[in-house]
C-alpha cells in the first residue's frame, strides 16, 4: 500500500491564506469597479441636470429679446458653454419646441430629437445619456446629452486609477503573506528540530521560552514525557550496572575455585563437567563485562572530551590483549611516531577499540587450521582515524546493514553476544565520530575492517 504523501503545514497555510487573500482582493476589485461606475454615472447625471437648467435659463432670457438675433447668438453662446476645450465632443444639447421640432442644437448634436418634447428626466437614446428640462409655459424642452462612449472611458480611467496600484501591489501582498507565514511558523520549526534532536542519549527538557501558548503546551507535555522516559532509562541502566557489578565478585570467586578444582585429581567425567562449567562461567563473566561496558558507554557525556593520543591507546590495547591471543593469532599496530591527538573520553575510546580487537580475534579465525594465521591490524592515521582490520572470512553484505544493532551476530559461527559492535557504535556516536564498516577491505579479497573517525585536536 502506498504511503500517504506528506504535506508541509507552512506550504498548506501559505496556499490557504494566499487563496483567501486573492479571492478577497478580486471581490474588492469588482466591488470597486461597480462603485466607480455608479459614481461616474451619478456625477455625470448631476452635471447634465445642472447644464440643462443653465441652458433653460439662457433660453428663457434670450426669448425675451427679438426673435431672430438671439437664436443666432444663442447657438454660439450655448455651444461654447457646453463643450470642453480638449476632450472632444462628448457633450451636446438640443432645444425643442412644443411640437418636438429642433429650434436650436449644438454642432455635434444629431439632426433628430434625442427625446420627446415635454418629457422631463433622464433617458438613453442612440448612444447618448440625456436629461430633459421642460418649460411648459414657453413650450420649450432643453435636452442635454452625454456620450455613452465617454462615460465608459471615464469609468475605465477611474477603475485604472485604483486597479493599477492594486495589481502592482499584488506581488508585494503575496511576498508579505509568504514571509509572515514562515516567520510566524519558525517557532514550530524550532520546536520540531528540538524534538528531532532528542533520543535515548539526549533527553534534556525542551526550551519553551518565546513559544506561543499552544506550542508551549506541546513543549511542556513533551518535557513531562521526556522526564518520565529519562527516569525509566536511568533506572534500567542502574539495574543493569548493579546486576553486572554484583555478579563480578561471585563469578570471579567461582572461577578461582573451578581452576583450583581442575588442578586437583579428578576422574575423567568430573573433569569434563568442571571444564564445561568453567566455559559457561567464562561466557557469563564476559557477558557481565559487556553489560558494564554498555552502561559505561551510555553514561558517557558529550562534553567529556579531552586530548587522547590514538597511537598510545592502540599500543596499550594491543599489549593488553596479546596474552589472550591464540598461538596462530597476532596483533600488529601500524602507526606513525608522532602522536595523533583527538578529542574524546579515553576510557570510552579504549572500550571501543578493545571490543573491535576482541571481535576480530573471535571471528577472524580461519576454520581450517592449515590456512594462514589470524592477523589483526590496528592502523592509526592522521588526523584522527583508527582502523581495525582482520584477514578472516568477513561478513556478508546482507549482514552489514544490521550488524551494528544490539544482540545481532554475523559470520558463519554466529558466536558472541551481539553487543560488541553496538557498544562501539554507541561510543563513537557519543564522541561525535563516524563509524564505517567494510567487508572485504579495499584492495583485499577477504577480511573485515572497521574504521572509527574522530575530531582531531587540531581541527
Amino acid at each position: 500500500m502506498k504511503a500517504p504523501r506528506a504535506h508541509s503545514l507552512a506550504a498548506r497555510l501559505t496556499r490557504t491564506v494566499l487563496a483567501a487573500t486573492c479571492a478577497i482582493w478580486f471581490a474588492m476589485v469588482l466591488a470597486g469597479s461597480w462603485h466607480a461606475s455608479q459614481e461616474v454615472d451619478e456625477v455625470m447625471d448631476s452635471a447634465l441636470a445642472k447644464t440643462a437648467g443653465r441652458l433653460m435659463s439662457l433660453a428663457m432670457l434670450d426669448d425675451a429679446k427679438d426673435a431672430l438675433r438671439p437664436l443666432l447668438n444663442r447657438h454660439s453662446v450655448l455651444d461654447h458653454a457646453t463643450h470642453e476645450n480638449d476632450d472632444g465632443d462628448h457633450l451636446t444639447f438640443q432645444i425643442l419646441d412644443q411640437r418636438g421640432g429642433v429650434l436650436l442644437a449644438a454642432s455635434n448634436a444629431p439632426e433628430q430629437a434625442l427625446a420627446n418634447a415635454g418629457h422631463e428626466g433622464y433617458a438613453v437614446a442612440r448612444g447618448w445619456r440625456t436629461y430633459s428640462a421642460v418649460n411648459a409655459q414657453q413650450g420649450l424642452t432643453v435636452i442635454v446629452a452625454d456620450s455613452l462612449v465617454h462615460r465608459r472611458e471615464a469609468w475605465a480611467q477611474s477603475v485604472a486609477s485604483f486597479l493599477l496600484p492594486a495589481v502592482w501591489g499584488l506581488p508585494l501582498l503575496v511576498w508579505a503573506v509568504v514571509v509572515l507565514v514562515r516567520k510566524n511558523l519558525s517557532p514550530l520549526t524550532r520546536l520540531a528540530d528540538e524534538l528531532q534532536s532528542r533520543g535515548h542519549h539526549h533527553l534534556d527538557p525542551i526550551d519553551t521560552k518565546g513559544l506561543a501558548i499552544e506550542l508551549r503546551q506541546i513543549g511542556q507535555s513533551t518535557n513531562a514525557l521526556l522526564a518520565k522516559l529519562s527516569e525509566a532509562m536511568n533506572a534500567e541502566r542502574a539495574l543493569t550496572a548493579n546486576a553486572a557489578h554484583e555478579l563480578r565478585t561471585p563469578l570471579a570467586t567461582t572461577l578461582v575455585r573451578l581452576h583450583e578444582l581442575l588442578g586437583s585429581s579428578l576422574d575423567a567425567t568430573a573433569r569434563v563437567q568442571a571444564e564445561h562449567a568453567l566455559h559457561s562461567l567464562n561466557l557469563l563473566s564476559r557477558r557481565a563485562e559487556k553489560m558494564l561496558q554498555l552502561t559505561r558507554a551510555e553514561a558517557t557525556h558529550l562534553d567529556s572530551t579531552h586530548p587522547v593520543d590514538l597511537t598510545t591507546l592502540a599500543h596499550l590495547v594491543a599489549d593488553e590483549l596479546r596474552p589472550t591471543c591464540a598461538q596462530d593469532a597476532s596483533i600488529v599496530v601500524e602507526a606513525q611516531a608522532s602522536p595523533v591527538l583527538v578529542l574524546g573520553d579515553v576510557d570510552a575510546l579504549a572500550i571501543a577499540l578493545r571490543n573491535l580487537v576482541e571481535n576480530a580475534l573471535r571471528h577472524a579465525r580461519h576454520p581450517p587450521p592449515s590456512q594462514d594465521p589470524c592477523r589483526i591490524e590496528i592502523m592509526v592515521e592522521p588526523p584522527g582515524v583508527v582502523r581495525v582490520r582482520d584477514n578472516g572470512p568477513g561478513v556478508k553484505a546482507d549482514d552489514l546493514t544490521n550488524i551494528l544493532s544490539r544482540h545481532v551476530t554475523a559470520g558463519a559461527a554466529r558466536t558472541g553476544f551481539g553487543v560488541g559492535l553496538a557498544i562501539v557504535k554507541l561510543i563513537v556516536e557519543r564522541q561525535r565520530g563516524q563509524l564505517t564498516l567494510a567487508s572485504p577491505p579495499r584492495g583485499e579479497a577477504t577480511g573485515f575492517e572497521v574504521t572509527m573517525s574522530f575530531t582531531s585536536i587540531h581541527e
